[in-house]
């Protein structure tokens, strides 16, 4: 007979026996494990982790006995048998179950910071157990980056330039920035600072640490700048570092510098003149030229006389005189003392012409012829005031005229061709006696 079916006869259709199966009840309870993977701020990094486990209560209304089962994985609904036994979907009998170890992801640029979940490290949450009584397990994986941001700094230079007086000269200087980043690797507790002339902002490659864009590590330092030039003023003072009175040298700077702010202190020109040249020294002109001196006249000069030639020749006639010794010839000649009051050629009314007048004593001739040694004596007639036959200086006193300075040489002239004329006269007459 069918299990089930419609009675068709009337009557005795035979025995049918009703059996029925209790009336199981089932509870179903799902328990999650959920693990967030985040950064510091709670930012997902990653997918978060879900992980179920299905628990069935089976109770047995006869005896309200309850079995329990369990299954990973997200159930609502279950077929028994008829013995109340879940079917299908590797249902196990349990009240408890274990959620398997769940390694961390790896997230580019990041490393695990903490795990909240028990028993577990920063490398993966740690197998979890779990029963039918428990809540669901909510873990918090928390990511770091790996580099990070540790510390920003500008630094800029300012030059100021003012006079003495604190008074502005000519406009600031503001050279441009320079930013430092310094980047530190959590992982190794590490730091690398980089720096840059136009970017204030960096922008850190996850997976290396180095700032995007225009970045280098090393030492910066900020251009000389040379000192304005300022009509009328020049620099007397600054406080530059390694700098002189022309220019700020370049200035070395670091991640920990402060700004730099220097000052350059002018002062007025002072007032330069034109050198003058030297006024060349005029030579002094040569005094007058000292005439060498004269010989000086003597006082008194012995000149010899200049016989006059007789008018006549005269020849004596001789005599011989007896005598027991010779006498000595006496021979008069009166010698003409020539005047130097005037020259020959300049003779005047004042200074008549001298004559000459031959004198012959009779008794002179007689002893000379007498003593063979007969010389005619010849006078001479001068005028009376020629009183000596010696020259005197003193009283020879020339006219004065425009001539004066040839005075001495004119006198000394003048004596020269005396003598000279004196020795030729009496060269002459001797040759004749």
């Amino acid at each position: 007979m069918a299990k089930s079916g419609t009675l068709t006869k009337p009557g005795d259709n035979g025995t049918v026996v009703y059996v029925y199966a209790p009336a199981y009840t089932t509870t179903f309870k799902n328990v999650k494990q959920e693990i967030d993977y985040v950064d510091q701020t709670g930012a997902q990094l990653s997918p978060k982790h879900d992980t179920t486990v299905t628990f069935i209560t089976v109770k047995n209304p006869l005896d309200t006995t309850t079995t329990i089962y369990f299954s990973n994985g997200s159930y609502t609904s279950a077929t028994l048998n008829d013995n109340g036994i879940p079917e299908g979907t590797n249902w196990t009998k349990g009240t408890g179950t274990n959620f398997g170890e769940v390694k961390n992801p790896t997230v580019s640029g990041y490393y695990v910071t903490s795990n909240n979940a028990p028993l577990s490290n920063l490398t993966a949450v740690a197998q979890q157990s779990v029963t039918v009584n428990d809540n669901d397990q909510l873990f918090t994986v928390v990511y770091s980056p790996i580099f990070s941001v540790a510390n920003t700094k500008t630094v800029n230079e300012t030059i100021n330039y003012v006079d003495e007086n604190n008074q502005i000269v000519s406009p600031q200087f503001k050279a441009h920035p320079i930013t430092f980043v310094t980047i530190e690797n959590n992982q190794s507790s590490s730091q690398t600072v980089y720096y840059s002339n136009t970017l204030s902002t960096p922008k850190i490659d996850i997976d290396t640490g180095i700032p995007k864009g225009d970045w280098h590590t090393g030492t910066p330092n900020f251009i000389s700048v040379v000192n304005p030039v300022i009509n009328g003023l020049h620099v007397v003072h600054t406080n530059a570092l390694n700098s002189d009175l022309v220019q700020v040298a370049a200035q070395t700077v670091t991640g920990t510098s402060q700004d730099l702010v220097f000052t350059i202190v002018y002062a007025n020109d002072e007032r330069t003149y034109p050198v003058q040249p030297e006024i060349p020294v005029t030579p002094s002109h040569p005094g007058t030229p000292v005439p060498p001196s004269l010989p000086q006249t003597p006082q008194e000069q012995y000149v010899p006389s200049i016989p006059s030639e007789p008018a006549t020749s005269f020849t004596p006639s001789v005599q011989p005189k007896t005598s027991n010794q010779p006498s000595t010839p006496t021979a008069l000649v009166n010698e003409p003392v020539v005047p130097i009051e005037s020259m020959p050629n300049e003779r005047t009314q004042s200074n008549p012409p001298i004559s000459k007048e031959l004198s012959f004593s009779s008794e002179a001739a007689q002893q000379n012829i007498v003593n063979s040694d007969v010389r005619p004596t010849y006078r001479k007639t001068v005028e009376p005031m020629m009183k000596d036959h010696r020259i005197s200086t003193k009283a020879a006193i020339l006219p004065k005229t425009n001539e004066d300075s040839d005075k001495p040489m004119r006198t000394l002239g003048a004596s020269i061709l005396a003598l000279i004329s004196s020795l030729w006269t009496l060269g002459r007459y001797k040759r004749r006696h």
